[in-house]
């Protein structure tokens, strides 16, 4: 299972950042992907982990 400090495993302009310091836009869009759960389930499994903190965030940015 990730964790905040682990590297984004996500290929493209998040790649290795910490997974606390992926946009929370980004993990609301992946999770909706058909692909996401079946080539990075353990990024999907940390988006439903952290739902509440993701959330808070895309609501303090106004994308919700």
């Amino acid at each position: 299972m990730l964790t905040d400090k682990d590297p984004c495993p996500v290929q493209g302009q998040h790649f290795g950042k910490p997974m606390e310091k992926v946009p929370a836009s980004f993990l609301d869009w992946m999770v909706d992907q058909p692909w996401a759960s079946r080539k990075y389930p353990e990024v999907i499994e940390y988006i439903e982990k952290n739902r509440t903190a993701i959330d808070a965030e895309l609501q303090e940015q106004g994308l919700i």
